[in-house]
Order: C-alpha cells, then sequence, then structure tokens
C-alpha cells in the first residue's frame, strides 16, 4: 500500500516580517510573494510571530 508524501510548508518568523515591513511592505504582500514563490507549499505565520505583533502595536499605540 502506497503511502502519502509528507506535506511540506513554510512558517514565517517575526523577523522576515519585521524586515520586510522595514522596507515598506504589508504582511499580505510578504506572503502573497511567498506563496507566488513557492506555490506548492503552504504558506503560515507562526503564533509567536502573531503574539509578537499584536504585542508590538500595542507598545505603538501606547505610545501615542
Amino acid at each position: 500500500m502506497a503511502s502519502e508524501p509528507a506535506g511540506v510548508g513554510i512558517v514565517l518568523d517575526a523577523s522576515v516580517i519585521i524586515a520586510a515591513e522595514g522596507r515598506g511592505r504589508t504582511v499580505r504582500e510578504i506572503l502573497e510573494q511567498v506563496k507566488a514563490a513557492q506555490s506548492e507549499i503552504k504558506v503560515g505565520v507562526s503564533v509567536m510571530t502573531i503574539n509578537n505583533a499584536r504585542h508590538g502595536l500595542t507598545r505603538r499605540v501606547k505610545a501615542f
């Protein structure tokens, strides 16, 4: 019996998103670019990356 091949995916680290945002890119643009380059691979963002982004946004809002 043949088994299914293992799935492959990419989970982006916060540093990738931070670097891209520093160049004026949005998270959506970053994910779309990765997906276009790796069409057969699932792309996701880790829970820690989302949490780091939320924490950074909260700190920015409080600074104003």
